[in-house]
């Protein structure tokens, strides 16, 4: 299947030009419907002293927050100009939950959605919308890491296998990359075998079925050695020199997650190759 819808979400920052130009560097992309949705979320009312001058304080938020909405989506209009890309602009100027909202309605009617990542230090709004992307709209994502550069082959993919529905189901969404993929490197963390997930060996179920479609497999059973599962991973996917990631997304509960960490989140704030997750 060729990509025929994209949605690609902005930010109004500085990746909003990379994450389009790298867009523009892939061949798989070249036939695809671009949909390039600025997120402008407006702050929440808050009212000090009377509530006439609460409302006064908001209405200058939101005059604020369109005029940058607006210097962006000229700035986003000249960086799709430069591309081969068939392309149109949203802006979603609203309230953050709504914002999350909208995203995932628009996430579902495309074939993917892409954003740059989220990283440590950056900014709230962007991990959210991610993750409503993620475990709401039913439909793969693409995440880019800051200065990633590409030239626009995708030879090795690199799957993140834990034996989950979630790996499973991103396996299932990645099958436009594996197809152009000259390797796929199949990679587990200190898998143990068992009657539920992994079977009797683990990840030899999964590379046999890749490798009955036809795809040149190579399985890494990966021993941690006491390292973070994510940071494992990585490192593996590095050494294996791979330009995707295949990733399922929280494959544990959301709180757990914030609470602990969590391989999704150390994977999702980190990784310097590009991640297509599933949920």
């Amino acid at each position: 299947m060729a990509f025929k819808d994209l949605l690609v979400v902005l930010f109004g920052d500085e990746s909003d030009g990379h994450v389009i130009a790298t867009l523009d560097c892939l061949p798989m992309f070249a036939q695809a419907h671009l949909a390039a949705s600025l997120l402008a979320p407006i702050p929440d009312p808050v009212f000090v002293g009377d509530m006439m001058g609460g409302g006064m304080a908001l209405g200058e938020f939101i005059m604020q927050v369109r005029k940058d909405a607006t210097a962006s989506q000229e700035k986003i209009r000249l960086a799709l100009s430069r591309t081969n890309l068939g392309y149109e602009q949203r802006l979603v100027m609203s309230q953050k939950l709504t914002a999350c909202d909208m995203a995932v309605t628009q996430a579902r009617h495309v074939d993917l959605t892409v954003m740059a990542r989220p990283s440590k230090t950056g900014s709230d709004f962007r991990r959210e919308v991610m993750e409503a992307v993620l475990m709401e709209s039913g439909r793969p994502l693409l995440l880019l890491p800051p200065g990633w550069k590409t030239d626009g082959a995708v030879k090795t993919v690199f799957v993140a296998w834990n034996a989950g529905r979630e790996a499973a189901r991103a396996v299932g969404d990645s099958r436009d990359w594996l197809d152009v993929a000259a390797k796929i490197v199949i990679g587990t963390v200190d898998a143990k075998p068992g009657p539920r997930g992994h079977g009797e060996a683990p990840g030899v179920d999964i590379a046999t079925h890749l490798a009955r479609h036809g795809y040149a497999v190579e399985l890494r059973n990966i021993d941690s050695l006491g390292a973070e599962t994510g940071e494992a991973l990585l490192d593996s996917a590095e050494a294996a020199g791979a330009d995707l990631i295949v990733v399922g997304g929280f494959g544990h509960p959301r709180l757990q997650q914030a609470l602990f960490g969590g391989v999704t989140r150390t994977i999702v704030e980190t990784s310097k190759i590009p991640l297509l997750m599933s949920h």
